[in-house]
């Protein structure tokens, strides 16, 4: 399973640093870090990623679904990492 990894923050905030260290901590328990391609995004950087998520950072969003928002949500990525693994094998048979 290939985990596609977006996370919204900004600098300087507390929150954003908690959530991608709870998030890698999980990641790594579950020895999911080569399966990992993690792309954090400074939502200052961009117009459309402000709009998007401006009042929500750090946002976590996970092979296009977004996960959770201001807290890292690990039974909401468990849930998350279930329906995709189902859809990818349902595709496969």
């Amino acid at each position: 399973m290939e985990l596609d990894v977006k996370m919204y923050v900004r600098q300087d905030c507390d929150l954003c640093d908690a959530m991608y260290h709870e998030f890698m901590d999980w990641i790594d328990s579950r020895g999911l870090r080569d399966a990992l391609a993690l792309d954090r995004r400074d939502i200052d950087s961009r117009e459309e990623w402000l709009q998007s998520y401006d009042r929500l950072v750090p946002v976590l969003v996970v092979n296009g679904i977004q996960v959770c928002h201001y807290f890292f949500d690990p039974d909401r990525l468990n849930l998350v990492l279930l329906e995709n693994d189902a859809k990818t094998n349902s595709k496969s048979q």
